[in-house]
Protein backbone atom coordinates (compact mmCIF):
# COMPACT_ATOMS: atom_id res chain seq x y z
CA UNK A 1 0.00 0.00 0.00
CA UNK A 2 0.95 3.44 -0.59
CA UNK A 3 0.33 5.40 2.41
CA UNK A 4 0.78 9.31 3.36
CA UNK A 5 1.44 10.29 6.97
CA UNK A 6 0.25 13.77 7.66
CA UNK A 7 0.74 15.83 10.85
CA UNK A 8 2.66 17.85 13.35
CA UNK A 9 2.94 19.10 16.52
CA UNK A 10 2.22 23.17 15.81
CA UNK A 11 -1.00 22.89 17.92
CA UNK A 12 0.62 21.76 20.88
CA UNK A 13 3.27 24.82 21.01
CA UNK A 14 2.17 27.84 23.18
CA UNK A 15 1.61 30.10 20.32
CA UNK A 16 0.70 28.77 17.36
CA UNK A 17 1.83 31.72 15.21
CA UNK A 18 5.14 30.90 16.42
CA UNK A 19 7.35 30.22 13.40
CA UNK A 20 10.44 27.88 14.14
CA UNK A 21 12.35 31.46 12.68
CA UNK A 22 11.87 33.02 15.62
CA UNK A 23 13.24 30.13 18.04
CA UNK A 24 15.55 31.08 20.32
CA UNK A 25 17.91 27.63 19.44
CA UNK A 26 17.40 24.58 17.29
CA UNK A 27 15.01 23.51 20.04
CA UNK A 28 13.45 26.09 21.99
CA UNK A 29 10.39 29.08 20.80
CA UNK A 30 10.02 32.09 22.35
CA UNK A 31 6.35 33.35 22.77
CA UNK A 32 5.47 37.00 23.03
CA UNK A 33 5.32 38.08 26.73
CA UNK A 34 1.21 38.07 27.25
CA UNK A 35 -0.51 41.72 26.69
CA UNK A 36 2.01 43.17 24.81
CA UNK A 37 4.62 46.03 25.85
CA UNK A 38 4.81 49.67 25.91
CA UNK A 39 7.72 52.23 25.35
CA UNK A 40 7.37 53.09 29.50
CA UNK A 41 7.07 49.29 30.54
CA UNK A 42 9.99 47.43 29.65
CA UNK A 43 9.51 43.81 28.58
CA UNK A 44 9.02 41.23 30.46
CA UNK A 45 11.30 38.80 29.73
CA UNK A 46 10.17 36.10 27.63
CA UNK A 47 9.71 32.44 28.41
CA UNK A 48 11.63 29.81 26.76
CA UNK A 49 9.59 26.63 25.78
CA UNK A 50 11.34 23.48 25.30
CA UNK A 51 10.55 22.27 22.27
CA UNK A 52 11.79 18.68 22.04
CA UNK A 53 10.14 18.07 25.54
CA UNK A 54 6.44 19.24 24.22
CA UNK A 55 6.94 17.14 20.75
CA UNK A 56 8.40 13.99 22.51
CA UNK A 57 5.58 11.92 22.72
CA UNK A 58 4.27 12.79 19.18
CA UNK A 59 7.35 12.71 17.58
CA UNK A 60 7.80 8.91 19.31
CA UNK A 61 4.72 7.92 17.90
CA UNK A 62 5.66 8.90 14.41
CA UNK A 63 8.83 7.12 14.58
CA UNK A 64 7.12 3.80 15.62
CA UNK A 65 4.57 4.11 12.61
CA UNK A 66 7.05 4.91 10.03
CA UNK A 67 8.62 1.73 11.72
CA UNK A 68 5.53 -0.40 11.55
CA UNK A 69 4.84 1.38 7.96
CA UNK A 70 8.46 -0.04 6.61
CA UNK A 71 8.37 -3.38 8.37
CA UNK A 72 4.94 -4.26 6.89
CA UNK A 73 6.59 -3.36 3.32
CA UNK A 74 4.09 -0.11 2.61
CA UNK A 75 5.39 2.82 0.56
CA UNK A 76 5.83 5.95 3.01
CA UNK A 77 4.82 8.97 1.45
CA UNK A 78 5.35 12.73 3.48
CA UNK A 79 5.44 16.12 2.90
CA UNK A 80 8.05 18.27 4.05
CA UNK A 81 11.40 17.77 6.82
CA UNK A 82 10.35 20.64 9.07
CA UNK A 83 11.57 19.90 12.72
CA UNK A 84 7.64 21.11 14.32
CA UNK A 85 6.20 18.13 11.45
CA UNK A 86 6.21 14.53 11.76
CA UNK A 87 8.08 13.58 8.46
CA UNK A 88 11.29 13.48 9.82
CA UNK A 89 10.32 11.17 12.86
CA UNK A 90 8.77 8.92 10.44
CA UNK A 91 11.84 8.94 8.07
CA UNK A 92 14.06 7.86 10.99
CA UNK A 93 12.10 5.25 11.93
CA UNK A 94 11.65 3.95 8.70
CA UNK A 95 15.23 4.04 8.02
CA UNK A 96 15.97 2.00 11.33
CA UNK A 97 14.02 -0.95 9.65
CA UNK A 98 16.34 -1.29 7.46
CA UNK A 99 19.66 -0.65 9.62
CA UNK A 100 18.38 -3.52 11.85
CA UNK A 101 17.75 -5.97 9.13
CA UNK A 102 18.99 -6.84 5.66
CA UNK A 103 15.65 -6.58 4.01
CA UNK A 104 15.75 -4.43 0.76
CA UNK A 105 15.42 -0.20 1.77
CA UNK A 106 11.80 0.83 2.43
CA UNK A 107 10.53 2.98 0.00
CA UNK A 108 10.02 6.97 0.70
CA UNK A 109 8.81 9.47 -1.33
CA UNK A 110 8.44 13.35 -0.58
CA UNK A 111 6.75 15.21 -3.28
CA UNK A 112 7.16 19.29 -3.20
CA UNK A 113 6.26 21.72 -5.23
CA UNK A 114 9.08 22.63 -8.24
CA UNK A 115 11.79 25.73 -6.59
CA UNK A 116 11.79 25.12 -3.15
CA UNK A 117 15.12 23.20 -1.55
CA UNK A 118 15.12 19.34 -2.12
CA UNK A 119 14.33 17.87 1.27
CA UNK A 120 16.19 14.89 2.87
CA UNK A 121 18.92 16.29 0.03
CA UNK A 122 21.97 14.23 2.15
CA UNK A 123 19.57 11.27 2.20
CA UNK A 124 19.49 9.40 -0.80
CA UNK A 125 17.28 6.80 0.24
CA UNK A 126 14.00 9.00 0.27
CA UNK A 127 13.13 9.61 -3.60
CA UNK A 128 11.90 13.22 -3.98
CA UNK A 129 9.08 14.29 -6.69
CA UNK A 130 8.51 17.69 -7.90
CA UNK A 131 5.17 18.83 -8.57
CA UNK A 132 5.12 21.61 -11.06
CA UNK A 133 2.01 23.89 -9.85
CA UNK A 134 3.81 25.71 -7.03
CA UNK A 135 1.08 25.62 -4.07
CA UNK A 136 1.21 23.36 -1.19
CA UNK A 137 -2.76 22.74 -1.16
CA UNK A 138 -2.57 21.32 -4.69
CA UNK A 139 0.61 19.68 -3.94
CA UNK A 140 -1.15 18.19 -1.03
CA UNK A 141 -3.88 16.99 -3.11
CA UNK A 142 -1.84 15.00 -5.83
CA UNK A 143 -0.50 12.82 -2.92
CA UNK A 144 -3.62 11.94 -1.65
CA UNK A 145 -4.70 11.15 -5.21
CA UNK A 146 -1.98 8.86 -5.36
CA UNK A 147 -2.09 6.97 -2.18
CA UNK A 148 -4.29 4.64 -0.94
CA UNK A 149 -4.13 5.59 2.72
CA UNK A 150 -3.78 8.50 5.14
CA UNK A 151 -2.90 8.49 8.38
CA UNK A 152 -3.21 11.84 10.41
CA UNK A 153 -1.44 12.86 13.77
CA UNK A 154 -1.93 15.90 15.71
CA UNK A 155 -1.87 19.14 13.03
CA UNK A 156 -3.94 21.98 12.52
CA UNK A 157 -6.46 22.72 9.52
CA UNK A 158 -3.45 20.96 7.11
CA UNK A 159 -4.29 17.94 8.01
CA UNK A 160 -8.36 18.67 8.80
CA UNK A 161 -8.14 19.27 5.15
CA UNK A 162 -5.88 16.37 4.29
CA UNK A 163 -8.14 14.14 6.40
CA UNK A 164 -11.45 15.09 4.72
CA UNK A 165 -9.96 15.48 1.46
CA UNK A 166 -9.15 11.84 1.55
CA UNK A 167 -11.92 10.82 2.68
CA UNK A 168 -14.08 12.33 0.07
CA UNK A 169 -11.69 10.59 -2.31
CA UNK A 170 -12.63 7.64 -0.86
CA UNK A 171 -8.89 6.23 0.30
CA UNK A 172 -8.67 4.95 3.84
CA UNK A 173 -8.57 7.55 6.67
CA UNK A 174 -6.89 6.51 10.14
CA UNK A 175 -6.59 9.46 12.20
CA UNK A 176 -4.79 9.11 15.77
CA UNK A 177 -6.51 11.22 18.21
CA UNK A 178 -4.18 10.66 20.88
CA UNK A 179 -2.63 14.04 20.72
CA UNK A 180 -5.36 16.30 19.80
CA UNK A 181 -5.37 18.50 17.09
CA UNK A 182 -6.54 18.18 13.80
CA UNK A 183 -6.62 14.68 13.78
CA UNK A 184 -8.53 14.43 16.43
CA UNK A 185 -11.15 16.92 14.63
CA UNK A 186 -10.95 14.64 11.66
CA UNK A 187 -11.63 11.56 14.13
CA UNK A 188 -14.61 13.04 15.43
CA UNK A 189 -15.68 13.73 12.63
CA UNK A 190 -15.43 9.85 11.27
CA UNK A 191 -17.05 8.55 14.88
CA UNK A 192 -20.59 10.55 13.66
CA UNK A 193 -20.57 8.74 10.85
CA UNK A 194 -18.48 5.22 11.85
CA UNK A 195 -20.31 2.73 9.37
CA UNK A 196 -19.05 4.91 6.48
CA UNK A 197 -16.07 6.44 7.39
CA UNK A 198 -14.34 2.67 8.68
CA UNK A 199 -16.63 0.58 6.12
CA UNK A 200 -18.21 -0.91 8.62
CA UNK A 201 -14.93 -3.43 9.40
CA UNK A 202 -14.03 -1.64 12.70
CA UNK A 203 -15.92 -2.12 15.80
CA UNK A 204 -16.77 0.72 18.46
CA UNK A 205 -14.09 -0.38 20.65
CA UNK A 206 -11.04 -0.26 17.91
CA UNK A 207 -12.42 3.13 16.75
CA UNK A 208 -12.48 4.24 20.47
CA UNK A 209 -8.95 2.68 21.06
CA UNK A 210 -7.72 5.15 17.49
CA UNK A 211 -8.50 8.33 20.44
CA UNK A 212 -6.79 6.73 23.49
CA UNK A 213 -3.63 7.39 25.09
CA UNK A 214 -0.23 6.32 22.82
CA UNK A 215 1.57 3.77 24.45
CA UNK A 216 -1.11 2.05 26.57
CA UNK A 217 -3.93 0.57 24.56
CA UNK A 218 -3.06 2.22 21.13
CA UNK A 219 0.23 1.49 19.41
CA UNK A 220 1.86 1.87 15.54
CA UNK A 221 0.70 -2.05 14.60
CA UNK A 222 -3.22 -1.56 15.79
CA UNK A 223 -2.94 1.42 13.43
CA UNK A 224 -1.41 -0.59 10.75
CA UNK A 225 -3.88 -3.21 10.80
CA UNK A 226 -7.20 -0.99 10.94
CA UNK A 227 -5.60 0.92 8.11
CA UNK A 228 -4.70 -2.72 6.35
CA UNK A 229 -8.66 -4.19 7.46
CA UNK A 230 -10.40 -1.28 5.92
CA UNK A 231 -8.53 -1.26 2.69
CA UNK A 232 -9.12 -4.90 2.20
CA UNK A 233 -12.86 -4.05 2.44
CA UNK A 234 -12.03 -0.84 -0.15
CA UNK A 235 -10.70 -3.27 -2.91
CA UNK A 236 -13.58 -5.47 -2.21
CA UNK A 237 -15.66 -2.90 -2.82
CA UNK A 238 -13.80 -1.39 -6.15
CA UNK A 239 -13.93 -4.82 -7.70
CA UNK A 240 -15.84 -4.72 -10.87
CA UNK A 241 -16.47 -8.29 -11.08
CA UNK A 242 -17.60 -8.53 -14.60
CA UNK A 243 -14.25 -7.14 -15.56
CA UNK A 244 -12.09 -9.85 -12.86
CA UNK A 245 -14.41 -12.48 -14.73
CA UNK A 246 -13.91 -10.73 -18.13
CA UNK A 247 -9.48 -10.22 -17.39
CA UNK A 248 -9.21 -13.59 -16.08
CA UNK A 249 -10.63 -15.45 -19.12
CA UNK A 250 -8.89 -13.41 -21.55
CA UNK A 251 -5.25 -14.03 -19.53
CA UNK A 252 -5.69 -17.86 -19.44
CA UNK A 253 -6.86 -17.40 -23.47
CA UNK A 254 -3.36 -15.79 -24.06
CA UNK A 255 -1.95 -18.13 -21.99
CA UNK A 256 -3.04 -21.27 -24.01
CA UNK A 257 -2.70 -19.33 -26.90
CA UNK A 258 1.61 -18.76 -26.10
CA UNK A 259 2.11 -21.81 -25.04
CA UNK A 260 0.95 -23.82 -27.89
CA UNK A 261 2.37 -21.45 -29.96
CA UNK A 262 6.01 -21.95 -28.23
CA UNK A 263 5.59 -26.37 -28.27
CA UNK A 264 3.65 -26.51 -31.21
CA UNK A 265 6.63 -27.10 -33.96
CA UNK A 266 8.22 -29.28 -31.41
CA UNK A 267 5.70 -31.99 -30.04
CA UNK A 268 2.89 -31.62 -33.27
CA UNK A 269 5.20 -34.33 -35.36
CA UNK A 270 5.17 -36.57 -32.56
CA UNK A 271 1.47 -36.34 -31.92
CA UNK A 272 -0.01 -36.34 -35.42
CA UNK A 273 3.05 -38.89 -36.30
CA UNK A 274 2.86 -36.98 -39.84
CA UNK A 275 6.21 -35.55 -41.28
CA UNK A 276 8.32 -32.90 -39.50
CA UNK A 277 7.17 -29.37 -39.14
CA UNK A 278 7.77 -27.78 -42.42
CA UNK A 279 10.10 -24.64 -41.21
CA UNK A 280 8.01 -22.55 -43.93
CA UNK A 281 5.80 -22.80 -41.09
CA UNK A 282 7.75 -21.47 -38.23
CA UNK A 283 7.49 -17.44 -39.62
CA UNK A 284 3.36 -17.68 -39.45
CA UNK A 285 3.38 -18.92 -35.97
CA UNK A 286 6.02 -16.74 -34.01
CA UNK A 287 3.96 -14.01 -34.89
CA UNK A 288 0.59 -14.90 -33.12
CA UNK A 289 2.73 -16.35 -30.20
CA UNK A 290 4.82 -12.94 -29.59
CA UNK A 291 1.85 -11.47 -29.77
CA UNK A 292 -0.16 -13.73 -27.70
CA UNK A 293 3.04 -13.43 -25.43
CA UNK A 294 2.47 -9.22 -24.68
CA UNK A 295 -1.35 -9.81 -24.15
CA UNK A 296 -0.82 -11.91 -21.02
CA UNK A 297 1.72 -9.49 -19.53
CA UNK A 298 -1.07 -7.00 -19.74
CA UNK A 299 -3.76 -8.59 -18.77
CA UNK A 300 -1.26 -9.77 -15.66
CA UNK A 301 -0.68 -6.13 -14.71
CA UNK A 302 -4.74 -5.53 -15.10
CA UNK A 303 -4.76 -8.41 -12.59
CA UNK A 304 -2.31 -7.43 -10.07
CA UNK A 305 -3.80 -3.70 -10.11
CA UNK A 306 -7.24 -5.13 -9.29
CA UNK A 307 -5.98 -7.16 -6.51
CA UNK A 308 -3.84 -4.34 -5.11
CA UNK A 309 -7.32 -2.09 -5.06
CA UNK A 310 -5.77 0.49 -8.07
CA UNK A 311 -9.30 1.90 -9.39
CA UNK A 312 -9.24 -0.05 -12.88
CA UNK A 313 -12.19 0.93 -15.11
CA UNK A 314 -13.13 -1.16 -18.28
CA UNK A 315 -11.99 1.29 -20.32
CA UNK A 316 -8.41 1.55 -18.73
CA UNK A 317 -8.58 -2.33 -19.15
CA UNK A 318 -9.26 -2.46 -22.80
CA UNK A 319 -6.66 0.03 -22.98
CA UNK A 320 -3.92 -2.00 -21.43
CA UNK A 321 -4.82 -5.09 -23.84
CA UNK A 322 -4.35 -3.54 -26.61
CA UNK A 323 -1.25 -1.93 -24.95
CA UNK A 324 -0.15 -5.63 -24.89
CA UNK A 325 -1.07 -6.52 -28.62
CA UNK A 326 0.92 -3.50 -29.79
CA UNK A 327 4.03 -4.70 -28.18
CA UNK A 328 3.77 -7.90 -29.20
CA UNK A 329 3.67 -6.82 -32.72
CA UNK A 330 6.12 -4.18 -31.75
CA UNK A 331 8.75 -6.67 -30.36
CA UNK A 332 7.72 -9.66 -33.75
CA UNK A 333 9.11 -6.61 -36.31
CA UNK A 334 12.25 -5.59 -33.69
CA UNK A 335 13.07 -9.37 -34.37
CA UNK A 336 13.08 -9.05 -38.52
CA UNK A 337 14.45 -5.90 -38.22
CA UNK A 338 17.96 -7.55 -36.03
CA UNK A 339 17.90 -10.45 -38.95
CA UNK A 340 18.46 -7.61 -41.36
CA UNK A 341 20.94 -6.14 -39.22
CA UNK A 342 22.95 -9.48 -38.23
CA UNK A 343 22.41 -11.21 -41.83
CA UNK A 344 21.44 -9.10 -44.28
CA UNK A 345 18.18 -10.40 -44.67
CA UNK A 346 15.04 -12.50 -43.24
CA UNK A 347 15.38 -15.53 -43.17
CA UNK A 348 11.63 -17.28 -43.07
CA UNK A 349 12.37 -20.90 -42.55
CA UNK A 350 13.09 -21.57 -39.01
CA UNK A 351 13.50 -25.47 -38.01
CA UNK A 352 11.39 -26.53 -35.27
CA UNK A 353 15.00 -26.49 -32.45
CA UNK A 354 15.78 -22.84 -33.89
CA UNK A 355 11.97 -21.69 -33.40
CA UNK A 356 11.83 -22.95 -30.15
CA UNK A 357 14.93 -20.85 -28.69
CA UNK A 358 14.13 -17.81 -30.97
CA UNK A 359 10.21 -17.88 -29.86
CA UNK A 360 11.29 -18.14 -26.16
CA UNK A 361 13.35 -15.16 -26.06
CA UNK A 362 11.40 -12.70 -28.26
CA UNK A 363 8.22 -13.50 -26.27
CA UNK A 364 9.37 -13.33 -23.18
CA UNK A 365 10.56 -9.64 -24.56
CA UNK A 366 6.76 -8.98 -25.17
CA UNK A 367 5.71 -10.14 -22.23
CA UNK A 368 8.01 -7.78 -20.12
CA UNK A 369 7.15 -5.02 -23.13
CA UNK A 370 3.05 -5.73 -22.17
CA UNK A 371 3.74 -5.59 -18.98
CA UNK A 372 5.74 -2.32 -18.95
CA UNK A 373 5.29 -0.50 -22.16
CA UNK A 374 3.12 2.40 -20.93
CA UNK A 375 5.74 3.13 -17.98
CA UNK A 376 8.69 3.14 -20.61
CA UNK A 377 6.21 5.63 -22.68
CA UNK A 378 5.58 7.34 -19.85
CA UNK A 379 9.15 7.44 -18.77
CA UNK A 380 10.64 8.97 -22.33
CA UNK A 381 7.81 11.66 -22.53
CA UNK A 382 8.53 13.24 -19.22
CA UNK A 383 12.54 12.81 -20.38
CA UNK A 384 11.35 14.40 -23.80
CA UNK A 385 10.07 17.35 -21.32
CA UNK A 386 13.20 18.25 -19.21
CA UNK A 387 14.94 18.18 -22.50
CA UNK A 388 13.07 20.73 -24.20
CA UNK A 389 13.12 22.44 -20.68
CA UNK A 390 17.23 22.17 -20.50
CA UNK A 391 16.71 20.68 -17.26
CA UNK A 392 17.71 16.80 -18.32
CA UNK A 393 21.01 16.02 -16.55
CA UNK A 394 20.76 19.32 -14.16
CA UNK A 395 20.25 18.74 -10.31
CA UNK A 396 16.80 19.06 -9.30
CA UNK A 397 16.60 21.98 -6.55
Amino acid sequence: MKVLVAGSGRHMLPDEKTTPAAAAGPSSVRPPAPGGASAATPPAAPQVVDVDALLKDIRGAAYELGKALATAGHEIWIGSDEKLDVDPSVVEGALSVQAQSSTSPATIRVKVPRGLAEPYAAERRVRTEWAEFPDWDVTTLEVIDKVDAVVLLGGRKGVIHAGTSAWMMRKVVIPVGSFGGGAETVGRYGSSRRAQFYRGVLSDEEIDRLHSPWGKVLNAEFVVDSMKTIFEKVVEERMDTALLRWTSWLTFTALIFWVVGLVLPSVAPSVSKLNPWPAVWSLPLLFPTVIAAGTFGACVKTLRNIRLGTLTSRSSANAETVLGVAAGIIVAILYLLAQIGVSGKIDLKLDPDNYTRVSIVVSMAALFAGMYLDKALSYLDGVGDSVIRGEQGKAKN
